[in-house]
Parts: structure tokens; sequence; C-alpha cells
């Protein structure tokens, strides 16, 4: 089982690093980098776009489903949730920011390059016409 772990985390890496590979010219557009301290089992690519709004990264998600490609919100930061917001909270301002300006991508094992770089492109077409006609 440990060798297929090895190998699923090989796959996800490749997969992760053609995303980067994919938007690196993209001066809007980031792929979350893992810490460098860490070692990471690249299970969920996250994409952040300093120009989308909460609203148009909903959208972008609706029209990837469409395409019967997967996306998720990330995780909805605690200070965020009501039944929480009585406790003590600290200013983290990062957290909200990628809440709601990111995505997490498909990252399966078995999303060929080809798949990867198709996600990629649907991504790039969207954003640019949102940044550049303001829909």
């Amino acid at each position: 089982q440990l060798k297929r772990l090895k190998k699923k985390i090989n796959l996800r890496k490749k997969i992760y690093e053609r995303y980067i590979h994919n938007f690196k010219n993209m001066e809007n557009i980031q792929i979350l980098p893992f810490e460098k301290k860490s070692i990471s089992n690249y299970w969920m690519n996250i994409i952040f776009f300093k120009k989308l709004n909460f609203k148009q990264t909903h959208e972008l998600s609706l029209r990837l489903s469409k395409k019967k490609i997967e996306t998720r919100r990330v995780w909805r930061p605690l200070n965020l949730q009501l039944h929480l917001k009585k406790f003590q909270n600290y200013k983290i301002s990062n957290s909200k920011k990628i809440y709601f300006n990111s995505l997490c991508l498909p990252s399966d094992d078995n999303l060929s390059n080809s798949k990867v770089d198709k996600i990629s492109n649907y991504i790039k077409k969207f954003h640019e016409i949102i940044v550049n006609h303001k829909l």
C-alpha cells in the first residue's frame, strides 16, 4: 500500500506542477504554493485570483461545472462561521482573502496533462473575460 501511496503522491505532484506551469505567466492568478519546510501530499490545488471576487469565483465554478469540471470553494474560515461568532477569533486577513478569491482545482491522480491543460485554459478564458469586460 505504501508503494501505491507514493505513486499517487507523485502523480498529484505532477498535476500540481502542471497547474504551476500553466499559470506561471498569469499576473493575477496564482496556484498557492506549499510551505517549503513541509512535505505535501498534493491533495488540494488551490487557485487564487487577485482580481476576482466571491461572486465571480462562484460563477467560474458554475461554468466549469457545466463542462463537468468539479471545483470547490476552500473551507470557510472558522471566524466566518455563524455558530462560532461568539468565540474568540483572531485577525487573519489572508484567510478571508483566500476564501473569497480562491477555488480548489481538480487534482485526482487520474487527470492527464491534456485534462489539466483544458481546465487551465477554461479558467484563463473566463478570467480574461471577467477582468477585461467587467462581467
